[in-house]
């Protein structure tokens, strides 16, 4: 009887392992799915945790703003095949004699050239762009949001490692933060406080917590009034809300002063009594990339160096 028992025992032994070995590539399909198949490879996962290989790409197109800026301090331009359409800045010496192109607008133009890889920052919004470059078998990365300097930072060693270039963009981020050390050890005991603020058709637009506003305002030794009073985002202002807020300092786009003066509500505030609503130059104040760093001295530089009206960046350098 013990003998039978044990030829029965090992029969069931066999049965099972013969099932198992029918069953695992189903079972194991869902692990390997978006799996690298290469492991002496490395990958850098994007925000859609999907797996892109980093190697010396070649020809390197930039959807972004942002990877616009990380891109034109981390490689060499002859590797950049296209820019972003993103609005001109500071750094656009840096976009001259290359295409140009838009997520939206060029993506198949874009396909057509045949990039090796993609960049983009999407922010949460939708990504079709990014699934059609896909569906072309074009390696695409997409870094989700980036709206500070602490994403800012994280993303320059992504794109970094991903482009082959990790020693070049450790200088690059240890230069970004030597900077951000020097603004700190500078902040003054008792620090002014301001609020971002643009005017478009009448409407008061605000960045504050958790945006590229509140970073430099942070690292120039600025109180953020907005934050001070629980804003966060992007919020959109009343006019009885701003004469609560009543920021001794607003900083706005160029222009947005003299809209500001000219709007009977906005008389009674503070700022407007005594001119200090300071315009930023286009294209250096909002920016979420490397432009974050100058803005930051910048802001630093015209606060606390100056009592006078303040009108604009430029007149002030």
């Amino acid at each position: 009887m013990s003998i039978k028992r044990i030829d029965i025992g090992n029969t069931i032994i066999v049965l099972c392992a013969i099932a198992l070995m029918s069953l695992w590539p189903i079972l194991s399909l869902h692990y390997s799915e978006n799996q690298p198949k290469d492991t002496t490879q490395r990958y850098i996962r994007d925000a859609d945790n999907v797996a892109v290989a980093c190697k010396p790409y070649q020809r390197i197109a930039s959807l972004s703003l942002l990877s616009d800026s990380i891109l034109m301090h981390l490689v060499n331009l002859d590797r950049i095949m296209a820019w972003s359409k993103a609005a001109p800045n500071r750094l656009d010496r840096y976009r001259s004699n290359k295409a140009r192109l838009s997520r939206n607008d060029d993506l198949e133009e874009l396909i057509a050239q045949g990039p090796d890889l993609v960049i983009d920052f999407t922010h949460g919004t939708s990504n079709k762009a990014v699934k059609r470059l896909r569906e072309a078998d074009i390696p695409v990365i997409d870094l989700g949001n980036g709206y500070g300097i602490q994403t800012f930072l994280q993303a320059c060693e992504k794109i970094a490692d991903l482009v082959d270039e990790r020693e070049r963009g450790a200088v690059f981020i240890a230069d970004f933060k030597y900077r951000l050390t020097l603004l700190k050890n500078a902040h003054p005991q008792t620090k002014k406080r301001a609020l971002h603020l643009n005017v478009y058709n009448g409407t008061f637009f605000g960045g504050t917590t958790g945006t590229c506003y509140y970073d430099v305002f942070e690292a120039a030794g600025v109180i953020d009034v907005a934050a001070e009073a629980g804003y966060t985002g992007w919020p959109q202002y009343t006019a009885d809300e701003l004469i609560i807020l009543d920021p001794p300092i607003i900083i706005t786009h160029v222009g947005g002063a003299e809209e500001l003066r000219n709007m009977p509500s906005m008389q009674v505030l503070s700022a407007v009594k005594n001119n200090t609503i300071l315009e930023m130059e286009p294209g250096l104040w909002g920016d979420p990339g490397y432009l974050m760093i100058e803005a930051a001295e910048t802001l630093h530089r015209v606060i606390y160096t100056s009592d006078e009206q303040m009108l604009s960046v430029k007149d002030r350098q």
